[in-house]
């Protein structure tokens, strides 16, 4: 089964909101290019080359997508053995776990303690989300649909799907002075809105792919197994 990645927080809303719709858009890898005059997207598949005409046909893309229609996914969490309070020593042995193991703990529901070394110095013992296997797993998925978008088609209502809450107040656009390079308010202040807090969100989490770029995604609507 594959795994996905979400951050702390989002999987917290996602437990915490069994019932609804989630979304969650990640990069197309590599991204589409123009040839042409066309956009297209080119990606090895296995034995075969593919080839699609983006601007046209978009959605044949998403059979292509790392994770497709009706799939179960397991989210992937920091996690680590429990901790033996008195001896400090690692309280099982076994690398693999069983979803039924009450010896494993998650990094988002843990309280900080660390395993200390016979020298006196400390470790972590929390284990990266990426080397989590199935066996560890306390949430799945079920992919809903699967669709190539550009990023900035993202709506209010998508936006708010992707677990982004909206904060009170206003914002104001900026801008740079092109002979001092001081940045200046601009416009009048707007109200905050949740495809506003996702564009910060979405710069902080994928450098190489900024909002203004407006970077081909696969878009999947997902809910929590139950």
């Amino acid at each position: 089964m594959k795994g996905i990645l979400f951050k702390p927080w989002k999987i917290k809303a996602i437990a915490g909101n069994p019932d609804r719709e989630w979304q969650t858009r990640r990069v197309i890898k590599p991204q589409p290019i123009i040839c042409k005059g066309v956009m297209r997207w080119e990606k090895n598949k296995g034995n075969r080359f593919v080839s699609i005409n983006m601007d046209d046909h978009a959605d044949l893309a998403a059979q292509f997508a790392p994770y497709r229609i009706g799939e179960t996914v397991y989210i992937k969490e920091a996690y680590c053995h429990k901790v033996d309070p008195i001896t400090s020593k690692v309280s099982v042995t076994e690398f693999w776990y069983r979803l039924d193991n009450p010896e494993i703990e998650f990094l988002d529901d843990g309280d900080g303690f660390a395993v200390i070394n016979k020298d006196g110095s400390y470790k972590s013992p929390w284990r990266s989300p990426l080397l989590m296997p199935e066996e560890a797993a306390r949430y799945f998925i079920k992919i809903k649909a699967v669709r190539a978008e550009r990023l900035q088609e993202i709506t209010e209502e998508d936006a708010l799907k992707e677990g982004i809450k909206i904060m009170a107040g206003t914002h104001q656009s900026t801008a740079k002075n092109p002979e001092t390079g001081e940045l200046k308010l601009v416009g009048q202040p707007e109200p905050f809105t949740a495809r506003y807090h996702y564009e910060a969100l979405w710069d902080s989490l994928n450098k190489g792919y900024p909002w203004e770029s407006n970077p081909w995604v696969f878009r999947y609507k997902f809910e929590l197994i139950k």
